[in-house]
């Protein structure tokens, strides 16, 4: 699927993301909630492009990350 680089550079994407996230959250006095999303990868009828990007979210990296902080 993802080569070691391009695996990498999402790790780096994802942790960024979600330190951003936990971060603005705290200021904010404000809660992250999680739910179900199963439902996100299926067709949305916008193209193969837009479905191929969807598909490969690394949707469970980011809630674990925002788990841990």
């Amino acid at each position: 699927m993802f080569g070691k680089r391009e695996s990498n550079k999402v790790d780096d994407l994802v942790h960024k993301v979600t330190k951003w996230v936990a971060r603005y959250a705290k200021e904010n006095r404000l809660a992250v909630l999680g739910g179900d999303i199963k439902e996100i990868s299926r067709d949305t009828g916008e193209g193969q492009g837009v479905q191929s990007r969807v598909n490969t979210m690394p949707i469970y990296r980011l809630k674990k990350y925002l788990e841990y902080k």
